[in-house]
């Protein structure tokens, strides 16, 4: 090149990036090949030419005065020129030096032509934004980074904004800044840079995870640091939908069962243990028979309305959860004064579920039986304390309900049976393990036949025979007694089919109704298609109604009862005497018979009181032209003394004890089927 010794100009000649000799008012003495091909333009066509003449640099003249003071100019431009066939020129890097000697100053500009490397960083832009990587660059001793466009989306920083540490820690989480100074601290330090954390943008929070590898000088000092961040947002949304669902209830959205355990076993047995854990497990009373009645829906807006006013009685440290269906817990770590903290809270929530609820369009109360246990007196361990607290709420239930009961050693085996009888029912309930057993009612003054009652029998395959009188209040309390009642109408009409067939019978099966099942509007409707289903007609059934059933809600009774007996069902009322109906409102009902308590009718000839009931409630029987049925008839002389008095029909053991259907049926039915036939 013409003005420069032969081995410099031979090594710029042989650069591949153009290079130019400029005098200081910015004319071209000379170029290389490779910037005449690079611009198609001859190297003669470039000496002795301004080199505005072919290419628009900006600021040309600041950077030749600033090269000409002797500083070395380094900066990225933009070139234009009619030879670059493209309007929006290209992107170069431009180095410009004054060459050193004696003379008129000299200039040398080189030009890195930076189109390729721009089109990388598009595509790499694009790839970053597609996957939400951003990529960056921290000069550690001046303090100052950068960052590709992607990166500064993440982060919420303007590309025109100047990056360093205290902007970058003001779009971090409030919550997370302290952990992200630990790390970037331990990074300088020779660690890797790798850790989660929150950014906010735009009033948004956004997760990312950032990595990033720091480069050492030579004594071990950190020089810069080259890292990357991802978008982890959408994972960890996708992480904590799959934490709700594996440790949350859908419905109410508190901690679920797993939850719950996993809580009550850290406070147990967890570093930070603690010396006194109280449990309060709740249960509502009666809620599958509302949850029937109403509909599952309702039901659940019962739900979600008991854990909306039981949750802001707890502290932040304390953790209400549901156990499933209407059972809830709350845990109570570190109760400071033991029993009595625990106690105070029953309280509280015993108060709150006192006020109406909306559910489904209309008030309703909630009733609860809740049980208390605290370690660790009543337990050490997370099984052991909620199967005592369990144990204490059925105590509660079983007293009534809508009261708290605390554990108490004592109380165990008999509540352990009372709650393993509760599953083990439920099961016989599921899968059929009920039978029905019939015991027959006769004339007391000619000892013929005149019907038989159904009678629910258990025969556990573990415990063998369960008596009724435990049973029956069980499933009264855990809502079976309807599906029971519901399948002894069914199974009882089903035996009366098969044992008439097709021939009509003297007398008819007795079958219980429960209060759960008169309650449900469409029952008359629902007991006339399950007989008929069966084989038989509602004329075939009796339904024995209770006193208690009937003097709850009267005028419902008496709407039902109407309906019952349009459809052809014969009404009795069961155990009168031990309830509190009116007499002024027993007309009313469409009934046909009365049954006298077993209780009356074995104390009538002990005591004087039981023998003047007995006698009163047969009078008025008679005086409404009802019949009258004893129960528990065991001796001659109990009957003597009923046919004396005037009942018509007696029923107990000195007649025979309940018996299986096909038994039933060779003691009873024999003689009677050759009799229809003939």
């Amino acid at each position: 090149m013409q003005g420069l010794d032969p081995q410099a100009g031979a090594a710029l000649s042989a650069l591949p990036l153009p290079v130019l000799l400029l005098r200081a008012d910015g004319m071209v003495t000379d170029v290389n090949p490779a910037c005449a091909e690079r611009f198609a333009i001859a190297r003669e066509h470039w000496r002795g030419r301004p080199l505005a003449e072919h290419l628009s640099v900006p600021g040309l003249a600041g950077l030749l005065a600033e090269a000409l003071d002797g500083r070395a100019v380094e900066c990225e431009a933009r070139l234009h020129g009619a030879s670059l066939g493209d309007p929006a020129g290209f992107a170069v890097h431009l180095g410009l030096r004054r060459l050193p000697g004696d003379g008129a100053p000299r200039l040398l500009l080189s030009l890195q032509d930076l189109t390729r490397e721009r089109y990388l960083e598009r595509v790499l832009a694009d790839a970053q934004a597609s996957a939400g990587v951003g990529s960056w660059y921290v000069d550690v001793p001046a303090g100052r980074g950068r960052m590709t466009p992607e990166a500064h989306r993440l982060y919420g920083i303007g590309e025109d904004e100047v990056v360093d540490f205290d902007r970058f820690m003001r779009c971090v989480h409030p919550d997370d800044r302290d952990h992200v100074r630990k790390v970037w601290s331990d990074s300088l330090a020779g660690a890797p840079y790798a850790l989660e954390h929150r950014v906010v943008t735009d009033g948004q929070v956004r997760w990312v995870e950032a990595r990033g590898l720091p480069e050492l000088d030579g004594e071990g000092r950190p020089v810069r640091m080259l890292g990357s961040v991802l978008d982890i947002t959408r994972h960890k949304q996708a992480e904590e939908s799959i934490r709700q669902l594996v440790h949350y209830d859908i419905l109410t959205g508190l901690p679920n069962r797993n939850m719950a355990r996993m809580h009550v076993g850290h406070l147990l047995r967890g570093e930070d243990a603690q010396a006194e854990v109280g449990l309060l497990v709740l249960d509502l009373d009666r809620f599958k028979e509302f949850n029937d009645d109403a509909g599952m829906v309702v039901g659940d807006e019962v739900l979600v309305e008991v854990a909306r006013v039981l949750k802001p009685l707890l502290r932040d440290d304390q953790m209400l959860a549901r156990m499933g269906s209407d059972e809830f817990m709350a845990i109570l770590p570190g109760t400071g004064t033991g029993i009595e903290g625990a106690i105070a809270m029953a309280e509280r929530m015993l108060r709150a579920l006192e006020r109406p609820l909306q559910a489904g369009g209309r008030q309703f109360y909630a009733r609860a039986s809740i049980g208390i246990a605290v370690s660790p007196d009543d337990g050490d361990d997370a099984a052991t304390l909620a199967q005592h607290a369990e144990t204490a709420m059925y105590e509660a239930k079983a007293a009534g309900g809508q009261r708290y009961g605390l554990y108490r050693r004592q109380m165990g085996a008999v509540l352990q049976r009372r709650i393993r009888l509760a599953t083990r029912l439920d099961q016989a309930v599921r899968s059929g393990g009920l039978a029905l057993h019939y015991q027959p009612k006769v004339n007391l003054a000619t000892g013929q036949l005149v019907g038989v009652e159904a009678l629910a029998r258990w025969n556990d395959p573990e415990w063998g025979w369960v008596s009724p009188a435990e049973f029956i209040p069980v499933a009264e309390e855990r809502g079976l007694i309807g599906p029971i009642g519901d399948w002894a109408l069914a199974t009882a009409a089903r035996d009366f089919s098969h044992w008439s067939n097709g021939n009509a019978l003297p007398w008819r099966v007795a079958v219980n109704v429960s209060a759960r099942q008169l309650a449900r509007g469409d029952f008359a409707e629902r007991a006339e298609a399950m007989v008929c289903d069966a084989g038989a007609k509602p004329t075939d059934i009796e339904l024995e109604l209770t006193e208690s059933m009937m003097a709850r809600d009267p005028q419902l009774a008496c709407a039902m009862t109407d309906r019952l007996a349009a459809a052809g069902f014969v009404l009795a009322l069961d155990d009168f005497g031990t309830g509190y109906s009116s007499l002024s409102q027993l007309h009313r009902f469409r009934l046909q018979r009365l049954k006298i308590d077993l209780e009356f009718v074995q104390g009538m000839l002990i005591y004087p009181s039981h023998q003047a009931i007995v006698r009163a409630v047969i009078g008025m029987a008679k005086a409404m032209e009802l019949e009258v049925v004893a129960e528990g008839v065991e001796t001659e002389e109990q009957a003597e003394c009923l046919r004396a008095l005037g009942c018509d029909q007696g029923q107990g053991w000195l007649y025979g004890r309940p018996l299986p259907a096909a038994d039933f049926a060779r003691r009873w039915l024999h003689g009677q089927a050759e009799a229809t036939s003939a």
